[in-house]
């Protein structure tokens, strides 16, 4: 598969290799972007958390539930990987997640599509699936041809909106949905559908708020954005403190002016997750694991270009589509 390969760079990043400059609510939002622009030490609050999310933590967890899933996909018994496939898609809530993650959201769900014998659940799967695929597209010689046909007409049956960038930006500094940035240029176009998203509002300024909201809940007019409460800094430039919740420390300063220059170690700037109504998101933590991806045998299996390939008959749907292409090799494949 694409993701492998795309994962491995994603531990280049240091959360700790620069100094997170936080600005505070009083400070002037030109003159802290211009600090950011011209000074190569400092990055931003969203920059930082870009770093480090998804957590390696996650990460791993999610490598070690691909290669679970798949082994037991391969094996004799296809249906027994069928509740590592959903602990995948449960894991895709808990975090901001790239592109190459949300291709293995992707791949899950129509594994369990695939492995269901139940059509309204089938259709269920596919919705997920197009709920984390954005512009990324199932790979077509993995996957059944019926059920293939089947996703490409839910894409078609489904609505689709362009989300107005405007809505989510009047307080906030960016915001992510599924993991897909949304900025003051455009958002993403989504599938509209129940299905829940993870919807995660940044700032600088203001402490992170997480949402699990569905793409036919952000489209509403109706729909309000959480206000921002909790400003990461608190206090003047001769004393200030950091309200928050961290796992992990690392160099910040904090930005009133440029005049000011008092150097906070050891912030902490990981806020715990909340729904819009202040109700604590519980999600794994997501401080740095010791498992790393270099570590996994699965991994470098895929780096190698190393080929697990099932030979499985269709499932139900495909044996009653009569128009059923001749292939019936389905599996997974780095």
């Amino acid at each position: 598969m694409r993701f492998v390969t795309g994962m491995i760079l994603l531990i280049s990043f240091s959360a700790s290799a620069k100094t997170v400059l936080v600005k505070a609510p009083e400070a002037n939002p030109i003159a802290y972007q211009s600090k950011i622009d011209t000074q190569s030490d400092f990055i931003s609050v969203i920059d930082w958390y870009f770093r480090i999310h998804p957590s390696e933590t996650n990460k791993t967890r999610l490598v070690e539930l691909l290669e679970d899933a798949q082994m037991k996909f391969v094996s004799a018994n296809p249906k027994s990987s069928t509740k590592s496939f959903q602990d995948i898609i449960d894991l895709a809530l808990v975090d901001d997640w790239k592109a190459e993650h949300r291709e293995v959201f992707l791949y899950a769900s129509l594994r369990l599509a695939q492995l269901t014998e139940d059509l309204k659940e089938r259709d269920k799967f596919i919705r997920i699936a197009l709920s984390h695929s954005f512009k990324i597209e199932p790979e077509k010689d993995i996957f059944p041809p019926p059920l293939l046909r089947r996703f490409d007409e839910i894409k078609g049956e489904l609505q689709t909106s362009d989300l107005e960038p405007m809505k989510f930006r009047s307080k906030w500094d960016a915001v992510l949905i599924n993991g897909v940035m949304c900025t003051l240029e455009s958002c993403p176009s989504l599938v509209i559908s129940d299905i829940p998203m993870r919807v995660t509002w940044l700032s600088n300024q203001w402490q992170t708020a997480t949402e699990l909201r569905s793409s036919k809940e952000l489209s509403r007019e109706e729909y309000q954005e959480p206000s921002p409460n909790k400003p990461w800094i608190r206090g003047s430039c001769l004393k200030s403190s950091v309200d928050g919740f961290a796992d992990q420390d690392f160099d910040a300063e904090a930005y009133f002016k440029d005049d000011c220059k008092v150097a906070n170690k050891n912030l902490e700037l990981k806020p715990m997750l909340t729904t819009s109504e202040g109700v604590p998101l519980a999600s794994p933590s997501p401080g740095h694991s010791k498992t790393s991806w270099l570590r996994s045998p699965w991994l470098w299996a895929g780096v190698a270009g190393a080929a697990a390939v099932v030979i499985w008959q269709t499932n139900k749907q495909g044996k009653n589509d009569s128009s059923t292409e001749p292939s019936t090799t389905y599996g997974f494949r780095f």
